[in-house]
């Protein structure tokens, strides 16, 4: 979706960003190709680049020699040959050729995959976690009662990160006699 603003309703508006025309630094430094796909979806499963190809490979799909090409390059030449159109990934579905996955399209279930940090909470019933989520979901499945909730939290600082926290709230639960695998809320443990 994009969003189309006019200089005046624009947030930058009010900085004078748009009279000195003044740009500011990138976010974050990309490395690679922005546009090449980071994860691929293929019969239910994600895969990074490497990894479907060595899949794919490994069922016959591929023949050994793929494992020295670009993935792109094999993954069209294998498109080519099965009458796939890569370009329009809505004539196909994953279940018959893998789906490129691009960065702006990952989320926090794809971290695994991707080898990036995700949190686990009540041992994965919710499958992965930002932390800020990790942590809302862990106050939230704790059968206990606000006043034991406040106390439990007493002098946390979120701003300095979740293992932070959570040190806190399990030193302040051993304090207070709180156990934490007796009550199936076991802390978060993060991944990556």
């Amino acid at each position: 979706m994009t969003t189309t603003f006019t200089e005046s309703d624009h947030p930058r508006a009010t900085t004078g960003e748009f009279a000195t025309k003044a740009q500011s630094a990138p976010e974050t430094t990309l490395t690679g190709s922005s546009t090449a796909p980071v994860l691929y979806t293929f019969r239910a499963d994600t895969y990074t680049p490497q990894a479907l190809v060595e899949h794919l490979v490994s069922i016959g799909e591929l023949s050994p020699a793929a494992r020295d090409m670009d993935v792109e390059e094999v993954l069209n030449q294998h498109a080519g040959a099965n009458a796939i159109d890569r370009d329009d990934e809505e004539s196909f579905d994953s279940d018959e050729f893998p789906k490129a996955v691009f960065e702006h399209q990952v989320t926090i279930d794809d971290h695994p995959a991707l080898g990036r940090e995700w949190w686990e909470v009540a041992q994965g019933e919710y499958g992965p976690q930002s932390a800020q989520d990790a942590l809302d979901r862990w106050a939230e499945d704790l059968d206990l009662d606000a006043g034991t909730l406040d106390a439990l939290w007493e002098g946390t600082d979120y701003d300095a990160g979740p293992e932070v926290v959570i040190k806190q709230v399990a030193e302040n639960g051993r304090r207070l006699g709180v156990d934490f695998d007796a009550l199936n809320s076991p802390v978060p443990v993060r991944h990556n």
